[in-house]
Formats: C-alpha cells, structure tokens, sequence
C-alpha cells in the first residue's frame, strides 16, 4: 500500500498532540531519572492521542457528510485525503490548546521566570524540585476541602485526614521525594540528619504503604514505619511587594510570576522549614495540587544538597526587602548565620 503525501500529513498531524504533551514534563510523572526521557514519555502520549486524533476526526467527517452532502461529496470525490489532513490539522490545534489550557497550565504550579546570580548568597529559598511522585489522593489518602463556601476568586484548600499513602517503590534508594500535591516524605536516615542538625519548623506523620499493587505477598508491617511525612508548623507572613500574585480566570488559577520577596523582619522568626501563608494552583480537577510554597533557610538546604541528593536547580532564592521596599544587595545577613 502507497501513503500519498496527504495521508502521511494527516497521520504527522495526528501525532502532534502527543509529541506536544512528551516535551511536557509536568504531564508525565517519570519518577526514575533513568526513565525521564523524551523519547520515553513519547511512548505513553503519542499512540494514545494518535487514535484519539484519528477517531475523532474520522467521526468529524462523517458528521460533516451527513450534515452536508452535496459540499461533502466535492471534497471526498476530489480532495478527500487533503480535507482529512485539514481536518486532522485543525483538530490537533484545538486538542493541543484545550491540553495546554486545561492539564498543563492547572499543574504547573512552579514560578514562571527566576533571577539568578549567585544562588548560594540568599538567606532564603523556595523549593520546588524537578522530580516529583504522585500525591496522596492517587493512593487512597483522604482529604477535606476546608472552605467549602469560598469566594469565586479563592482556591479551594484542603486539610489532610489520614496518614499519608505512597508507592514505597518510587522511594527506595531516595533520601527525600516531594509530591505533585506539595507533600515531602523523608526516609528515616534522613530524618535523623535533620534532627543530628537541629533543623525546625515541622513535625511528621508516619506514610502507609500503598498495598494495592501487591497480588500474592502479604503485607508487612514494618514497612509503614519506613518514612515518615514532614508537616511544616511554621508559616510565612505574606509576600512583600514586588512580588507578582498572579490569578488567571477559566480555569481560577493563581502563580507567581518572576521572583519572591519578604520584608527582611522575616529573618527574626524563621524556621529552617517555612510555608506561604498564601496558597497557589488550580481549581481545576483535583484540588488537592492546590499547595502552600515550601521555603527553607540557607541552612535546610545545604543539607538537601549535600546530604539528600537535591540539584541546585531545584532550588530558587527568595528576595528580601527593607521597609521602603528596596531590594537588599546583601541577601546573607548575619540573622540566618545564627539560625
């Protein structure tokens, strides 16, 4: 069988949703670095929206037949393959924004556009790493929305009920792994760094094992106690001016674009582990990726670092400010030298 050059157009088209949403990190979660590749991700999203291209374009067409039969009969009789890769084209057009829109944008959740000079001479840090597992609801974790009657232009928040359930083998051999829902679960020899070094501002809450993959084995107890689940207790004042809140309407979602400031009193009451008192996201679909920004002392993470495995770019300063809002040159004060 010969492809014509209008049928290999309508089947490149048909990829273009897929190929589009692989060069998207954060809509497949590929939680083995080994495995996070492009070519790999491309596995999983080309075939699925190839058919779904296809099918719907095919049943695009037979509506437009049947709705118009003499213009229809025209294009089929003379340009039936170039109109099915017309078709095809604007299809995945309308599927690749509606992707974006929809999936994409709701759990991207990171700040849009970072400042960097030297990161290691900041007092303060927002971290965000590039890897991530999937969240506690997906594991049967139960959650509370606690404002239930909020204003149209509020997230919905949630309170988390039990203790939180993970995919325990996505953490073996891991010192630390963060949730797409903002939950940061450490392994117990991890834990004990923290302590070994006095870091503040959490508590923790024991993680169940998810056992639903498990079909002959029987569950074993101990593993329950194998992580534990960091609860910040200590929460940030508001963002300071210049900082760029961001809400975006249809779906609600609420970023930050550019850098995070704070007035430099901050420094007298921080803890190594921070939240926001403000809360970012989507209302779209789960509303658990709603989440506080975790912020951490110089100190917090240079212990991720060098201890935990984290990259510098999993990392992002966090500005200070005087009281007339200027910024300070001199991000490392003697305030944090003591925490």
């Amino acid at each position: 069988m010969i492809v014509d050059q209008y049928e290999f157009a309508f089947m490149f088209m048909a990829t273009l949703p897929g190929i589009y949403l692989a060069a998207r990190k954060n809509f497949i979660y590929t939680e083995n670095k080994r495995y996070n590749l492009f070519i790999v991700r491309i596995l999983f999203t080309v075939p699925l929206f190839f058919i779904a291209n296809v099918l719907i374009s095919m049943i695009t067409a037979r509506i437009f037949i049947w709705l118009f039969p003499k213009i229809s009969s025209f294009f089929v009789g003379l340009m039936g393959n170039y109109a099915a890769a017309l078709v095809s084209f604007i299809f995945s057009l309308i599927l690749i924004f509606l992707l974006q829109r929809y999936v994409v944008l709701p759990r991207s959740l990171k700040i849009e556009t970072i400042t960097k000079k030297d990161v290691k001479d900041y007092d303060l840090y927002y971290f965000h790493p590039m890897e991530t597992m999937l969240g506690g609801r997906t594991y049967g974790t139960k959650y509370k929305i606690i404002n239930p009657n909020r204003k149209p232009d509020d997230l919905p928040i949630r309170s988390q009920l039990t203790d939180l359930a993970a995919d325990f083998r996505y953490l073996e051999g891991e010192y630390l792994m963060m949730t797409t829902h903002g939950e940061i679960v450490v392994s117990n020899q991890a834990l004990e760094i923290l302590k070994e070094n006095d870091l503040s501002g959490f508590y923790t809450r024991p993680v169940k094992k998810d056992e639903s993959y498990r079909v002959f084995s029987k569950p074993d107890p101990a593993d329950n106690f194998k992580y534990k689940q960091l609860i910040c207790n200590h929460f940030m004042p508001k963002m300071s001016p210049p900082t760029e809140i961001v809400t975006k309407k249809y779906p609600l979602r609420i970023l930050v674009s550019g850098n995070i400031y704070y007035n430099q009193q901050v420094l007298s009451e921080i803890a190594d582990f921070n939240q926001t008192y403000e809360y970012f996201g989507s209302d779209y679909g789960d509303p658990v990726f709603v989440q506080r920004f975790w912020i951490l002392t110089k100190k917090a993470r240079d212990i991720f670092i060098e201890r935990f495995d984290q990259t510098e770019d999993d990392f992002s300063p966090v500005h200070l400010v005087d009281e007339d809002g200027n910024v300070i040159e001199n991000q490392l004060s003697d305030v944090s030298k003591i925490l």
